[in-house]
């Protein structure tokens, strides 16, 4: 164990982001002392520093990768096979030839609509447009970017190298597709760790119910077909022993067919352990098992311990090592006979892994599920029963059609009732309270501090249960606690959030007493969901609770796209927009929303305002006439255009006016100098005219765009504008969230996400040579108006 904790904490170290030298440096501080004498100190930091050198490595070689090179928007032409279903979303293509500089490896590919997704396996050529990812150096190249696909074009069977387990999976999945119908993505996910085809309604279900580990193949599913194979070959009269090592040799088969997933290999790790211990005639030390799992899998993937899917795999593992024992005679100590031997093993087990994992989960998710034992409980059972259904389903739809159909017929009613009562549970009130990081270390560092204080008082005798009190007190005092820091800090300013959603806008407004307005909330797509995924996770981790106002620009998915999420996930006071009559179906699916949760929705109209917290928001636009002034560019005409006054200091916003509105606007005299503008329509060029900037005489200006989008935005003649007006240009596809704090008296500092990011092109809207300022900090400028 101390070996597996050792290496994996080595590995964790350049991981984390630490420097290579600090990192190896470190180990070596702890040696130093030791001495050369080979003793268990000095093997454990030697493992350490084994760790660190590994991981170090793997990452460098990592970034030399030619799939993190590609251009932004490069048109590329590449030949492999479809690992999964691109239905919907994205999904990762291996490919053969074709990528720049001439690796080779597996990259995200989606389809435009209309283009027909191959099966999976099948050699293929995919022409398309590359998007890269928003994070520049991500640990895994296969998330570099992702593969717009506007074309595929079949390869004969013999142009590519052959790939059987991808050609024997595809024909699987084109069986499943046809024997489940609907249930198909299910099936794939339970059986092929396939989760391409998931509908995010049911993904989000199953994560907010706490049952999501039962769709990720893991040990509960290699433990089935371990347990299926198993029992066959006892029945075929296969003995004991021969048997468990003939069942972990075909658990490993079908874990390198469906990939290898972290889970799936620790479990069928445990397995070939458990078959080995049977034919030596001695017992495996379950923690023993654990550590050398683990230590074999990050000897052949030293960045394992980065991933997620690791982390709660060994950590509900270790839970279920560690706690199960104490657990199950504390509950057999009070419930005794009154609840069956079943029942309370299913709970122990539950709880076990549980309490180990929900750190883990708080920590990546920010949130936990209350409902998730209960809702296990009643779902596992049903998902352990569609398993070997799924596999008879299979065999027989080879060699008995008829029955593999009848039989697929009675485990899609098993999976029905399984997606019947996730959403039951996913529904209940309270099913998935937030948690955000600075809560559970809040609750961590009271609950450390508590405990070191009982043991540090002299001669206390206090009560086991006395002690745990304390503690849980010391939690709760952190917890409560835990705002008024950034109270005291936020106090008098008002902070404005340019969020980075992608090829969107969001912005969140927080006022000086703490409360919320949102302006646009990203947008919304195949397997993206802007508010799901970033306004909710920063409004919940800057401790909001309650929306007062949600203003939504125009009816455009880039910009109201992340609305629904907001609705659902958090208390809105108000929703205004600019009232159009011919909206889409997603807009009226808001309105729907927002009636059912008696959310107030008002039309705006120039000359409206809002006084939040001494924060004042008026409306410039839409004024009278205006969906007649640039029909031409439909509902952008009528976006909403905002002035955000807070004392001296002003901030223009303009969601996607055309350049005709701007000049309506500064016709009237509407237009006063502002600190803060957000660019038009995400730097378009029919946006951002010369007369809006020559009467706004912005010092800041803010781009929301995606890195490389199809649009080319922002445009160079709009870049060269804002040069030349004086503005500093800050861009959320090159510096992430750009955040203003201000003051009343026009004050205000800027920060960025990213910073200057090393390694990232600059764009040739710069060609004399003066870099637009992405200090992650700037100082408090001030206005001399």
């Amino acid at each position: 164990m101390g070996l597996a904790l050792a290496l994996g904490a080595g590995a964790a170290l350049p991981l984390a982001g630490l420097p290579l030298l600090p990192a190896l440096l470190l180990p070596a501080l702890l040696l130093a002392p030791i001495g050369a004498s080979f003793r268990p100190r000095a093997v454990l930091t030697l493992v350490l520093l084994a760790g660190v050198a590994a991981s170090g490595a793997a990452l460098r070689q990592g970034a030399v990768d030619c799939r993190l090179a590609i251009a932004p928007s490069a048109e590329l032409v590449l030949e492999g096979r479809f690992e999964g279903r691109p239905d919907g979303g994205t999904a990762p293509f291996r490919v053969v030839r074709g990528l720049p500089g001439g690796c080779t490896g597996t990259v995200r590919v989606g389809l435009v609509e209309g283009v027909e997704a191959p099966l999976p396996g099948a050699p293929v050529q995919v022409e398309g447009r590359w998007r890269r990812g928003a994070d520049p150096h991500p640990l895994r190249p296969e998330f570099s970017g992702t593969l717009r696909g506007v074309r595929v074009d079949a390869l004969p069977p013999d142009a590519l190298p052959p790939a059987p387990l991808l050609v024997i999976r595809g024909r699987i999945q084109a069986r499943i597709h046809h024997l489940f119908g609907p249930r198909a993505p299910m099936v794939e996910a339970l059986v092929l760790a396939r989760k391409e085809g998931l509908a995010p309604e049911l993904k989000e279900q199953f994560a907010l119910s706490g049952t999501a580990h039962l769709l990720a193949i893991s040990g509960f599913h290699v433990g089935v077909v371990a347990g299926l194979l198993f029992t066959l070959l006892r029945r075929a009269g296969v003995s004991r022993e021969r048997a468990a090592l003939l069942a972990a040799a075909g658990s490993w088969l079908y874990v390198f067919a469906i990939g290898a997933p972290h889970a799936a290999a620790r479990a069928a790790t445990l397995v070939a352990f458990f078959a080995a211990s049977r034919l030596r005639g001695r017992p495996i030390h379950p923690a023993g098992g654990l550590a050398a799992a683990a230590l074999l899998m990050m000897v052949v993937d030293p960045k394992a311990p980065a991933s997620i899917s690791f982390q709660l795999s060994f950590a509900g593992a270790a839970g279920l090592v560690w706690l199960r024992a104490p657990l199950a005679r504390h509950l057999r100590e009070r419930a005794g006979d009154r609840i069956p031997r079943g029942v309370q093993d299913a709970v122990v087990a539950g709880v076990a892994a549980t309490l180990l994992t929900t750190p883990l989960v708080a920590w990546h998710f920010d949130r936990i599920s209350l409902v998730g034992i209960p809702a296990t409980l009643v779902v596992g059972p049903l998902v352990a029963l569609a398993i070997p259904g799924i596999f008879a389903t299979l065999v027989l739809d080879f060699a008995i059609p008829p029955l593999g159909l009848f039989l697929a017929g009675s485990v899609s009613f098993v999976l029905l009732l399984v997606e019947g009562v996730v959403g039951w549970s996913a529904g209940l009130p309270g099913a998935s309270p937030w948690v955000t990081r600075q809560t559970l270390g809040a609750l961590v560092l009271g609950a450390t501090a508590a405990a070191l204080l009982l043991r540090s008082v002299p001669g206390s005798r206090m009560r086991p249960g006395v002690r745990r009190g304390v503690v849980l007190v010391g939690a709760l005092a952190a917890w409560v606690a835990l705002p008024l820091p950034g109270r005291i800090a936020g106090g008098g300013l008002l902070t404005l959030s340019f969020l980075d959603v992608g090829q969107g806008d969001a912005i969140t407004l927080r006022t000086p007493a703490g409360r919320w307005i949102v302006v646009d909330t990203g947008p919304r797509g195949p397997g993206w969901d802007a508010g799901a995924r970033v306004v909710l996770p920063h409004l919940r981790q800057a401790g909001a609770r309650r929306i007062e106002l949600m203003i939504l620009t125009h009816p455009h998915l880039d910009h109201v796209g992340g609305a629904e999420a907001l609705l659902r996930g958090m208390e809105v006071g108000r929703v205004a927009d600019p009232g159009l009559p011919a909206a889409g179906s997603f807009y009226l699916d808001l309105l729907g929303l927002a009636l059912e949760d008696r959310t107030g929705w008002w039309p705006l109209q120039a000359g409206d305002s809002w006084e939040v917290d001494g924060v004042e928001l008026v409306v410039l636009h839409p004024v009278a006439g205006a969906d007649t002034l640039a029909p031409s560019h439909g509902a952008n005409s009528l976006s909403v255009i905002l002035e955000v006054r807070f004392g001296d200091f002003r901030a223009l916003l303009t969601g996607d006016a055309p350049e005709e509105i701007e000049e309506v606007l500064t016709a009237a005299g509407a237009i006063s100098p502002v600190h803060v503008l957000k660019v038009g329509h995400h730097g378009s060029r029919t946006s951002t005219g010369w007369e809006l900037l020559s009467q706004a005489e912005p010092e800041v200006a803010i781009i929301p765009a995606g890195r490389g989008n199809s649009f080319g935005h922002p445009h160079p003649q709009v870049v060269e504008r804002l040069r030349r007006s004086g503005a500093r240009l800050y861009r959320t596809d090159r510096d992430g969230t750009v955040t203003i704090r201000a003051r009343e008296d026009g004050g205000y500092r800027v920060s960025t996400g990213r910073g200057n990011v090393e390694g990232l092109p600059q764009f040739p809207d710069f060609r004399e040579g003066t870099p637009t300022p992405t200090s992650a900090d700037s100082a408090f400028l001030r206005s001399p108006r």
